[in-house]
């Protein structure tokens, strides 16, 4: 599908959008960074989001195969939301 370096670049990508996300949330809810939840949440969200990686990797290889692959805007819109929502959903599950 991809080569190595395209999948450790979106491992990369990975780590870098739960880190801004849960920093996002840390500070936009009520819950408190300095909890015991919060030494479990990081690895677990860490583990995670090789995961999310490699099945939006698969989203994004069926679309450009699929359509034009002029079109890279969707793959950044895939790569922003699809990140967000599993952000957000294992935020909700640990802290509130």
């Amino acid at each position: 599908m991809y080569d190595i370096t395209t999948r450790h670049q979106a491992y990369k990508r990975a780590t870098y959008y739960v880190i801004i996300y849960s920093i996002y949330f840390f500070y936009s809810t009520s819950a408190t960074f300095m909890m015991l939840k919060t030494i479990i949440y990081f690895p677990i969200a860490f583990l995670l989001s090789g995961a999310v990686a490699a099945f939006l990797m698969h989203i994004q290889f069926n679309i450009e195969k699929k359509m034009n692959p002029k079109l890279w805007f969707i793959n950044i819109f895939i790569d922003i939301i699809g990140y967000y929502y599993f952000v957000r959903i294992l935020f909700k599950l640990f802290y509130l």
